[in-house]
């Protein structure tokens, strides 16, 4: 599907005017130092996803999915401590049942692997 995506991409920012914006940007301020930066980025964004795709392989897609979502609470609560952002009732009450999930669900797939062991 990456070639896929690519395209639409390359239309959609042809489209809304950024593949020109990017042309004017990288003939004015590009430098060799800025295109090394852009490569290494890119190199840590191809090992990234190496590393989800591999992760996801053993833990599966579940598990990611779970993870994913207490990683994103964790974000918020990182934020509200940083930033001095409150939290509503609701807020929390989402945080809390994100995070009770997660817990619950690892518990019960802890039980589950545990039992299939000891056959």
């Amino acid at each position: 599907m990456a070639p896929l995506a690519f395209i639409q991409c390359v239309i959609l920012a042809h489209l809304t005017g950024e593949l020109s914006r990017v042309r004017t940007w990288s003939s004015l301020e590009m430098t060799p130092i800025k295109a090394a930066l852009l490569g290494v980025n890119g190199v840590i964004a191809c090992g990234l996803n190496i590393v989800s795709f591999t992760a996801n392989r053993a833990a599966g897609p579940l598990s990611m999915t779970v993870a994913a979502n207490v990683k994103q609470v964790l974000s918020v609560f990182l934020a509200v401590i940083i930033f001095k952002l409150t939290i509503t009732p609701t807020n929390a009450l989402g945080i809390l049942l994100t995070l009770a999930g997660g817990t619950w669900y690892a518990a019960v797939e802890y039980k589950e692997k545990r039992g299939s062991w000891r056959k």
